[in-house]
């Protein structure tokens, strides 16, 4: 025998009744999904905080970086400049030894109590140095001219002029032509 169960309760007392047990449950899942939302927002913020301040710290670090480069890009020009200056000094010094070589040549080729007073040049024309001081007498030029012909280092040297002077002394003059070789190392000299 089957039994069948018989309610005394309105229908419509079921109806609102399951509604409410379906309402409270609706509203269990949607407090605890709203819950959990809620947790997760905030652990993200708080997991989002640590790499901002993190990045605030290394925004510092380069602020405080840069400000140092900057103070010593000063220095960095300076030793630049020092560096290009050290360069023009190396490459004068370096290229000394033929003008060396010229004064030389002139000094150690002068007889004994001759005086130089100024040597010049004119590298627009033939390219010859001009000679001019004090000698005692008329022959130390000449003695000298001749001294400097037979220099390596001289291709020519002429006498232009020697004169007494109202002291007593005798100025001169002397055209030197510098040997090819050595004057085209001068010229690249002065060049640079």
């Amino acid at each position: 025998m089957s039994h069948i169960h018989i309610s005394l309760l309105p229908t419509e007392y079921k109806k609102q009744k399951q509604l409410r047990r379906k309402f409270g449950i609706y509203t269990i899942v949607m407090c605890t999904f709203i819950s959990v939302l809620i947790f997760t927002y905030i652990i993200v913020q708080i997991l989002s905080t640590i790499p901002k301040s993190q990045l605030m710290v290394i925004n510092n670090e380069i602020e405080i970086y840069n400000s140092e480069i900057n103070s010593l890009k000063e220095y960095s020009d300076f030793r630049n400049n020092l560096k290009k200056m050290e360069t023009l000094v190396m490459n004068a010094a370096s290229d000394q030894p033929h003008w060396l070589e010229l004064f030389i040549a002139i000094s150690e080729s002068a007889p004994e109590g001759l005086q130089i007073t100024e040597i010049s040049t004119d590298s627009d024309q033939e390219r010859f140095f001009t000679i001019r001081g004090n000698a005692e007498n008329h022959e130390m030029p000449a003695v000298w001219v001749q001294n400097l012909k037979q220099s390596k280092e001289f291709s020519d040297a002429n006498l232009k002029f020697s004169h007494t002077t109202a002291k007593g002394t005798v100025e001169y003059e002397i055209k030197v032509i510098p040997d090819k070789d050595i004057l085209f190392k001068l010229l690249q000299e002065v060049e640079k």
